[in-house]
């Protein structure tokens, strides 16, 4: 569960109603996928922390397993997954492969399911994600394989998905790579 932070609040605009809840508990929010168009899923870890029990699991996939369940009923609702790039290995194999079984899972639901698939992801609220970007992007070769997976800024998603939203998704999986 994230809390709202006063920081997170001030984020706020009058075109946002922020709701807290337990997403495990779809009893108290359900209510609030009626009439609605999309639902966007940003719940996940990179890394795993057993002992708090963020399992790959239960963060990643139960919780968009939740989500997909409550939604069953909510035809015309497109689900936005933003999973992660699966052709490399700069992440567990375990996360991936979690990653892919909720795409599978959601692919298979009735309402329509949309998946971005981008690869390490940074932006300004995390300077210590920018810093590890600009030292990747700062190593990698333009003719290198690894070039297309190279990082991509957390703006760039958002623009991708504010576009599906507004003028609909040209395909069901999208393969995002750095976009400047």
């Amino acid at each position: 569960t994230r809390k709202l932070t006063d920081d997170l609040l001030q984020k706020k605009t009058k075109s946002i109603e922020w709701i807290e809840a337990d997403l495990y508990q779809p009893s108290k929010w359900s209510y609030l996928l009626e009439d609605i168009d999309v639902v966007i899923d940003l719940v996940g870890i990179v890394r795993e922390d057993l002992e708090k029990g963020l399992t790959y699991q239960h963060v990643i996939f139960d919780a968009a397993k939740t989500i997909a369940d409550a939604m069953e009923d909510s035809k015309g609702t497109t689900f936005i997954y933003v999973s992660t790039n699966l052709n490399t290995d700069h992440t567990p194999e375990k996360y991936r492969q979690t990653k892919k079984d909720t795409e599978d899972y959601l692919l298979n639901k009735a309402f329509s399911t949309v998946i971005l698939r981008p690869g390490f992801m940074y932006g300004a609220s995390r300077p210590e994600k920018v810093v590890l970007a600009e030292k990747i992007l700062g190593n990698l070769d333009q003719d290198s394989p690894a070039w297309e997976g190279r990082p991509i800024l957390v703006d760039d998603v958002a623009k991708t998905i504010r576009t599906i939203i507004l003028d609909g998704p040209e395909r069901q999986i999208y393969e995002l790579e750095h976009m400047h």
